[in-house]
């Protein structure tokens, strides 16, 4: 199986959109035609507009549009900031019955393009409101942070995608030693 596609996935504020640019820099320091696959809906923060149910459809097709662009005309690797599995993620939060249905289609997705899956700890990290959808206290953002590791646990683990294929990462240093595990790794990188 070839890496085209490596995910960063944690709760708002845990670094995923930094470790994801550090992460595509890097790649292409080393030569790698990688690219980062921007958040489609982080800049809906900037003039407040909070997603509703439905409103994950959208999102979902402009994610997967973003990375199906950039993995179809050229490039190798796409270093993803909100991967799909994210947003059924987030619809399963607004109880929505959307979540199945986008799940099929992001382990659709998994199946043409696989993924090198990180979960990112947010560990000592301060809460940063800016970019984010609404104020959360420490302890919402643990039990978002739990719901979250178990939901792509338990995707992670079925079809299409391959077992132990999450990293934990506890803190932001760890992510050379992962990367190397991307570079060199059992499931290699084209």
């Amino acid at each position: 199986m070839t890496i085209r596609r490596i995910n960063f996935f944690g709760g708002p504020g845990s670094g995923k959109s930094t470790a994801a640019l550090y992460t595509a820099a890097e790649l292409k320091k080393r030569g790698r035609r990688a690219e980062l696959a921007r958040e489609y809906v982080k800049h809906w923060t900037y003039y407040s507009r909070v997603p509703t149910s439905w409103d994950q459809i959208h999102i979902f097709g402009q994610q997967v549009q973003e990375e199906s662009i950039l993995l179809e005309n050229g490039i190798d690797i796409a270093v993803v900031e909100c991967p799909l599995v994210l947003g059924a993620w987030y619809s399963n939060t607004l109880n929505t019955e959307l979540t199945p249905y986008l799940l099929g289609l992001a382990r659709q997705f998994d199946s043409f393009f696989p993924a090198f899956n990180i979960f990112m700890v947010r560990g000592d990290l301060d809460f940063d409101q800016v970019g984010r959808f609404s104020n959360h206290n420490e302890e919402a953002i643990e039990e978002m942070d739990r719901s979250l590791l178990a939901f792509v646990t338990d995707y992670v683990e079925g079809p299409n995608v391959g077992s132990n294929n999450l990293h934990i990462v506890t803190n932001p240093w760890e992510l050379d030693r992962v990367l190397a595990k991307v570079l060199v790794g059992h499931a290699g990188v084209r």
